[in-house]
């Protein structure tokens, strides 16, 4: 979809050109609390791979946008698509990242830098820990 196309929530996305930054992706603990992942990075082009942050924030429902607004990321790690095709999570809605000043994966200024990475399945292992309240720093 991208940014300047109006999305349904909630939705499925099947590529990383559907995702928009600060989209929200909510995750369910094993305990039945719920985290959150925010798509913060979309590379140009790219349809397997984003940026995602972990936010700093547990709850007793699925996030919403209100929810996390002033939720910053715990961590960023690049993951992939499979998180929805394979790992069947869902984008609810979209808030802008609250991650001012922290550096970027995508872009001449990160050349040289390591970048995280977390395959789908710990993604989503990482954000049921965060639920859970066993996330640690």
């Amino acid at each position: 979809m991208g940014a300047d196309q109006q999305q349904g929530y909630p939705f499925t996305p099947r590529s990383a050109t559907a995702l928009t930054v600060g989209d929200l992706i909510p995750v369910q603990g094993d305990t039945a609390g719920w985290a959150c992942l925010q798509v913060l990075e979309l590379a140009p082009r790219a349809r397997s791979y984003f940026i995602v942050g972990l936010l700093d924030w547990r709850g007793s429902l699925p996030p919403g946008p209100a929810d996390v607004r002033t939720a910053a990321p715990l961590r960023r790690a690049m993951t992939r698509i499979e998180v929805f095709t394979e790992g069947g999570l869902e984008v609810v809605g979209n808030s802008a990242p609250a991650d001012e000043g922290q550096e970027r994966f995508f872009g001449p200024g990160y050349i040289g830098k390591r970048t995280q990475t977390w395959g789908w399945m710990a993604a989503i292992t990482r954000g049921k820990r965060q639920a859970d309240g066993l996330e640690a720093l």
